[in-house]
């Protein structure tokens, strides 16, 4: 436990430097009455990301396209990505927890377990300096960064045939998965690094959130269920994934970061 945490207070002091460095290298507000620097009201812990991508450098998060696909920074979350038409291939590049790769694949949408397999129908890859975007047949998928990690949305365009609730199918390679409170861990098999893959929210056209879970099936299978009963399609299915040690303080280390917090100031 301790050396988690420890990690987590590297992570968060290199991400709080980070964005006061880019605030006082010319970003902080300035007093209308004396010109000098005035900090702003505090936020939420929970909108450090958010804050982080507001202040940070292009260095620190990309989107660039690639020969086969698109390459995505997030230096704030120590991570690499390349989206490619068959899968996303996920870098570590921390230092302190070492560095490998897994890939995540969309293998298949569908009911019941009853799926249409999606790993062998033709994908497109487009870019720009905000989001990619790999494009099939009935389902998109959109790809973008800031300061809480990367950005899944999963488009489903029409809805899939059959009774019961959506499943949308996803499998690992070079990495394992478990359930956890916020949703899922995924632990990389080459290093010490787990990520988190949560902040699952969906919604149908008509801006209806529906209810989502996460459903693992082996150590390296999982799926996405949504209860689309009187969905209006297209429905967005919209996960995030982030280093773990991010979302645990995030989501619930309040006595240990209600100083933190409440210091911090834009």
């Amino acid at each position: 436990m301790k050396r988690r945490l420890a990690k987590s207070g590297i992570l968060c002091i290199f991400t709080v430097s980070v964005v006061l460095g880019a605030c006082y290298s010319g970003h902080a507000m300035q007093s209308e009455d004396n010109g000098e620097c005035s900090p702003s009201a505090p936020f939420p812990f929970s909108d450090l990301g958010k804050k982080c991508s507001e202040k940070a450098s292009p260095e620190l998060m990309s989107i660039r396209k690639a020969d086969d696909g698109a390459d995505i920074v997030c230096k704030l979350q120590a991570m690499k990505a390349h989206i490619s038409g068959s899968a996303v291939s996920i870098e570590s590049t921390s230092e302190s927890e070492g560095k490998s790769t897994f890939e995540m694949s969309l293998s298949g949408i569908g009911r019941n377990k009853s799926y249409l397999d999606l790993s062998s129908k033709p994908a497109k890859v487009l870019c720009n300096e905000n989001m990619a975007r790999v494009i099939r047949p009935d389902l998109l998928e959109e790809y973008s960064v800031s300061g809480d990690g990367l950005r899944q949305d999963f488009i489903v365009e029409k809805r899939p045939e059959g009774d019961g609730l959506l499943e949308l199918s996803l499998k690992l390679n070079g990495a394992v998965v478990r359930r956890d409170s916020a949703g899922l861990i995924i632990s990389m098999l080459g290093s010490n690094r787990e990520f988190a893959y949560s902040k699952l929210h969906v919604t149908d056209a008509s801006g209806r959130v529906l209810p989502a879970d996460f459903v693992t099936v082996s150590d390296d299978d999982f799926f996405i269920s949504v209860d689309d009963k009187d969905a209006q399609y297209p429905i967005c299915i919209d996960p995030t994934l982030s280093d773990a040690n991010w979302v645990s303080m995030g989501g619930g280390a309040e006595d240990g970061l209600r100083c933190l917090r409440s210091s911090l100031r834009f």
